[in-house]
């Protein structure tokens, strides 16, 4: 239940993420923000989905990573932005200009 994920979202509980990176894979719209809200503690999770992930998920990764990516993502940005859409390249470069200035 969303209560749920919210409470352990806000204690920053690590065991959060498996479970929210699956319901965020399913519903980008409505697990964005709370996903996010865990913050650099999800690279990884949201590396692994970017590749396969549908546009509509690539773009939400973009963003996610935007604000809690390190170095770690900009290969991945970078070499997804050849072939994106326009508007997946507009979030990309924001993803990896957002990386860049936090380094």
């Amino acid at each position: 239940p969303e209560p749920l994920v919210k409470l352990l979202v806000s204690r920053k509980d690590l065991a959060v993420i498996p479970i929210i990176d699956d319901l965020w894979s399913r519903d980008t719209t409505t697990w964005e923000e709370l996903y996010s809200d865990m913050g650099p503690s999800i690279e990884d999770a949201v590396l692994a989905r970017y590749e396969k992930g549908t546009v509509t998920l690539r773009m939400s990764a973009s963003r996610l990573l935007g604000k809690n990516g390190t170095a770690k993502s900009l290969p991945v940005l970078e070499g997804s932005r050849e072939g994106s859409s326009p508007e997946v390249r507009v979030l990309i470069d924001r993803a990896i200009a957002s990386i860049r200035s936090r380094q």
